[in-house]
């Protein structure tokens, strides 16, 4: 065999790899044609570099062979002459010769070491594996993958491929985007975070390309690069689209929308709704904070998506929306895209991409008890649920998520039957039932229209499994040998070499996914499972309701007044320095807002949303905002912050437009959904409108 020594192999170039009238087996992951004649090996060398599952590459005239070498194999630990001495986790080879075989033994460690210490000392070793299960185990193989061919020219590739992928790409999972086709591309890596990457790649290279789509489970998967975006179809599970890479916006603009959303629900805990077109005492909440660590940044605006936002509500019914009283909760999660322009300091582009929602009437003895809000109503109080790492805080306005439950895959611990008087009660008893017990991850309520919740059941949603690594979203670090009960809605070949590598990247794709809240990673092979834990269980989420004017406005509204009020403050530099000084801050006082809304409100035009959005949007109202001054933080360098957006929210509430108010629009969220369900029956998806 011509060429350099295999055992100079990390020291080689493209250029000095070549070995001549040499072939080499493997899996051809593609065949490419090279134009360059006198420097073909090193094209060829150079191609396979790029492509991140590419082993070795084997060159006849101008056609250029990508091979791939590895298989998964749960019995082996293998690797390639050159490369470091660590064996790939469960990983073999899917070619070549095994030419001698010797007993290794010590720690898993110390048997990779020894094996690629005796394939490095013999010349003819081009790859080694430990045999780790069977008749076979502790046998150290060396492998030879070359063979004498006339004409033909290969290698290997000189270091371990890099993916492409730079995290710029904006990646939407599930989403199939439409628009005009450029041209397509074959992928060549194996897991889907690498295929993201060479689909990033090639839309980088190609300037008509504005996105990129692409399948997931295809054999090969092919990238399609994309122009003129029309619209995307959203929840198809075997497509994911990206869009070009774009200039990364500063940690410091995710930071400090965060800052101020907080600062913003912090002040919202502290005011209580006491009358608003008939709901009494309601509480509204923002999530924990924004997600949004992807934004892009270019002319002073930033680009992209703000992930998990939510806004909870608990309320009661005076019996002025048509006659209904008792208790009504609200959840919404949404991923809106929004464009943030600090050059006018608003945000000109919002849509809300309202994915997950739960809403229940518990406990009406008005009108209708028999109808919508009945045992078999699609308004009536269903379970209520949630995590047992969400805590119980009681300031919250719920503590179980309305209409959820988790999925029958997770196991029963026991059940338990409580004394409150109402749901909302019940809830914070299971919860606390769930914290005593150590095994337990997940609680729910019983249908509040049976008995307000008073059966309590508490849920494991781990299992001890030796086959299987697994832990909570935004843990990055297994658990141990548990595999996850949650609902596996995507199953994805992850990177890496070492069950820790893999591990990570499992974790990874759990956070870019909106519904994973746990993840489990194989370890005999790269197969990931992302999971949800809860199950919505109520009918207007399971219809996954489209962006209403009322909750896509308010959470707008929010935002562009949190980014007034950034500027206002000096700018996004300013407030990460007021962030540095207040740290673990918290606020108090107590304020509270009631409207003077006419009787009879729901049974006029002026209420007839559906038919005229613009009603909506004229509302008008007396309000009565007292207290409001009265709450204050704990740490002088945030009050300057609490003060702006409590003037804010007082003129708003002064100028009397419920479109631009903080809050009192779920009140008439709540009244549009009840108005139609009595108007139309609930038929036709009339509430999926609404919402």
């Amino acid at each position: 065999m011509n060429g350099l020594l295999l055992d100079e192999r990390s020291n080689w170039t493209c250029s000095g790899q070549i070995l001549q009238d040499t072939g080499l087996n493997g899996k051809v992951l593609d065949k490419v044609r090279v134009l360059m004649p006198l420097g073909a090996a090193a094209t060829c060398c150079g191609q396979c570099t790029q492509a991140t599952n590419c082993d070795a590459w084997a060159l006849k005239k101008d056609v250029c062979y990508l091979l791939e070498l590895w298989k998964d194999d749960q019995h082996l630990r293998s690797n390639i002459k050159g490369n470091a001495c660590i064996g790939r986790v469960n990983t073999g080879f899917n070619t070549g010769k095994v030419y001698k075989s010797e007993l290794v033994t010590g720690t898993t460690d110390a048997k990779d070491a020894r094996c690629c210490a005796s394939c490095n000392a013999d010349v003819t070793c081009e790859g080694w594996q430990v045999v780790t299960e069977g008749k076979d185990a502790g046998q150290c193989q060396l492998l030879r993958f070359s063979y004498a061919h006339a004409g033909w020219q290969s290698g290997f590739s000189p270091n371990s491929p890099t993916p492409h992928f730079d995290g710029t790409c904006n990646v939407a999972a599930e989403t199939k985007g439409e628009g005009q086709f450029v041209e397509k591309h074959k992928l060549l890596s194996k897991t889907q975070l690498d295929q993201d990457g060479e689909c990033c790649a090639h839309c980088a290279k190609t300037p008509a390309c504005e996105f990129w789509v692409r399948d997931t489970t295809g054999n090969p998967n092919w990238c399609r690069l994309m122009k003129g975006w029309k619209r995307s179809a959203e929840w198809k599970t075997k497509r994911r689209t990206g869009f070009k890479v774009a200039n990364r916006a500063d940690a410091m603009y995710c930071k400090a929308l965060d800052f101020m959303w907080r600062v913003a629900g912090a002040i919202l805990r502290h005011i209580t709704f006491r009358s608003v077109a008939g709901v009494e005492n309601m509480k509204v909440n923002l999530g924990p904070g924004l997600q949004c660590d992807k934004l892009s940044f270019a002319n002073n605006q930033v680009v992209g998506n703000l992930y998990n936002v939510e806004v909870s509500a608990f309320m009661h019914l005076d019996g002025s929306m048509k006659g209904i009283n008792g208790d009504a909760s609200v959840y919404l999660r949404a991923d809106p895209n929004v464009v943030i322009d600090f050059n006018t300091c608003e945000v000109p582009h919002f849509r809300i991409n309202d994915w997950n929602d739960g809403f229940g009437i518990d406990g009406n003895t008005g009108k209708h008890q028999h109808g919508f809000i009945s045992t078999t109503g699609v308004l009536a109080g269903s379970y209520h649920s949630n995590l047992r790492r969400a805590g119980c805080d009681p300031s919250r306005a719920l503590v179980g998520i309305p209409n959820h439950e988790p999925f029958s895959s997770a196991k029963k611990i026991t059940n338990i039957q409580l004394s409150g008087a109402t749901h909302h009660a019940n809830d914070y008893a299971c919860c606390q039932q769930c914290q005593s017990v150590v095994d337990c991850d997940a609680w729910h309520t019983s249908k509040g229209y049976i008995n307000n919740g008073q059966e309590c059941t508490l849920h494991s949603l781990w299992e001890s499994d030796d086959g299987y690594h697994g832990n909570w979203k935004d843990l990055s670090v297994s658990r141990g040998n548990y595999k996850g009960r949650g609902a596996t809605h995507s199953v994805i070949d992850v990177s890496g070499d070492t069950e820790e590598e893999r591990d990570a990247s499992c974790a990874a794709l759990c956070v870019a996914d909106e519904k994973c809240e746990l993840w489990t990673q194989k370890t005999s092979d790269r197969k990931c499972m992302l999971q949800g834990a809860l199950r919505n269980s109520g009918w207007l989420g399971v219809g996954r309701p489209v962006v209403n004017l009322i909750v896509d406005g308010l959470v707008h509204k929010l935002l562009n007044k949190l980014v007034k009020h950034i500027c206002g403050l000096g700018g996004v530099k300013l407030v990460m320095k007021i962030l540095e000084a207040a740290e673990h801050w918290t606020t108090t006082g107590n304020g509270s807002v009631s409207l003077d809304v006419p009787v009879g409100f729901w049974d006029s035009a002026a209420s007839d949303f559906m038919s005229n959005a613009s009603s909506y949007d004229s509302l008008v109202f007396v309000s009565n905002a007292t207290g409001m001054e009265s709450v204050r933080a704990n740490q002088s360098a945030l009050q300057n912050v609490v003060n702006t957006i409590i003037h804010g929210l007082a003129d708003d509430f002064s100028a009397g437009k419920v479109v631009e108010e903080l809050g009192t629009p779920i009140a008439f969220y709540v009244g549009s959904i009840i108005k139609e369900c009595v108007e139309t029956g609930c038929k036709n998806d009339v509430v999926t409108k609404v919402v």
